[in-house]
């Protein structure tokens, strides 16, 4: 592929995400349609299908770089943790809260439960994003179990999922 050609599919792609971030932002995921993201990215439906193949992978595409930056927030913290068991975790839980940006995109704004979503890219996001907070959680408990603050018998994995639920 030419450096031209690279560089235009590059620079449709990205219109593409930016166009789909504001509408989901303004209207929620559910109630943007793939038409509205042709429309205003001046591309055809049948282009995003090329790009991405669905919607749910364009919300996926967007939420990625949110989940890096969640967990990189978590590291911090689990590398400076407070000794006092409880704190940490408060402090973890802080990290892990939503940013604004994710929660701006509106995902599930005029969601109708009725109408169950069919994108694997959507289940795909909640798994990952559950999956982060548990890994995260299980590090910091190593971490103070390691350091002595907790008892040296605590089953992790339990804990874990008790406080990851």
């Amino acid at each position: 592929m030419t450096g031209l050609r690279l560089k235009m599919k590059t620079r449709r792609r990205s219109q593409i995400l930016n166009v789909a971030h504001e509408l989901f932002q303004g209207n929620g995921y559910t109630r943007t349609s793939l038409a509205q993201i042709a429309e205003q990215a001046d591309v055809s439906v049948g282009t995003i299908y090329t790009y991405f193949g669905s919607k749910g992978a364009i919300y996926y595409e967007l939420t990625r770089p949110m989940l890096l930056e969640l967990s990189a927030k978590a590291d911090r913290v689990i590398q400076a943790s407070p000794e006092d068991p409880i704190e940490a975790m408060l402090s973890l839980f802080d990290a892990l809260r939503l940013t604004k940006d994710w929660q701006n995109l509106n995902l599930l704004k005029g969601f109708d439960p009725s109408q169950p979503e069919q994108d694997k890219y959507l289940d795909r996001t909640q798994r990952e994003g559950h999956e982060l907070v548990l890994s995260k959680v299980h590090a910091l408990l190593l971490r103070l179990r390691d350091a002595g603050h907790l008892r040296p018998k605590l089953n992790l994995e339990d804990a874990t999922f008790l406080l990851g639920r």
